[in-house]
């Protein structure tokens, strides 16, 4: 796989998995508060020079009503979070996650990355949301890993 390919499977998860939407069936997908730049939504706070991205931005996840505060951009190659302290994890540079805790509810993703370092992504709020956003970056460190040409095992889910 190359990274145009990853890309463009990134950009389908993203689009499948966080963009708010409903159903033919009535019932509803995705995250209401997650902001699809594909699908023409920005957050009334988002101007274009706020962030130099790695890849194209596909969306951004607020997770403070109307605040930029600790939003999550999702691009094609990684995740940034707006917070006080701006943190970058290229999709690439993942090794896995750890498992968040649901009692008490963890409020940060903990990312391990291939250099041996670690990255904390804030997101604070409900269970299903740091699901998802593990969810998302599961998916797109698979993509990762079959880019570089690393064997992935169904059950390979990324994380302890």
């Amino acid at each position: 796989m190359d990274k145009p390919a990853m890309e463009r499977m990134i950009r389908l998860h993203a689009n499948r998995m966080l963009r708010p939407r409903e159903l033919s069936s009535g019932a509803k997908r995705g995250l209401s508060n997650y902001f699809s730049f594909e699908h023409g939504a920005r957050p009334a706070w988002w101007h274009d020079d706020m962030l130099e991205p790695q890849g194209q931005i596909l969306g951004i996840l607020e997770l403070r009503a109307g605040r930029s505060e600790n939003a999550i951009v999702f691009t094609t190659q990684e995740l940034v979070s707006l917070g006080e302290v701006r943190t970058r994890v290229a999709y690439e540079c993942i090794f896995k996650f750890d498992q968040f805790e649901k009692e008490p509810m963890s409020e940060e993703l903990i990312v391990h990355l291939r250099d041996g370092g670690e990255a904390r992504i804030p997101v604070p709020g409900r269970t299903g949301v740091i699901a998802s956003v593990l969810s998302f970056g599961i998916y797109a460190l698979r993509e990762a890993k079959k880019m570089r040409g690393e064997f992935v095992q169904g059950g390979d889910q990324g994380r302890d």
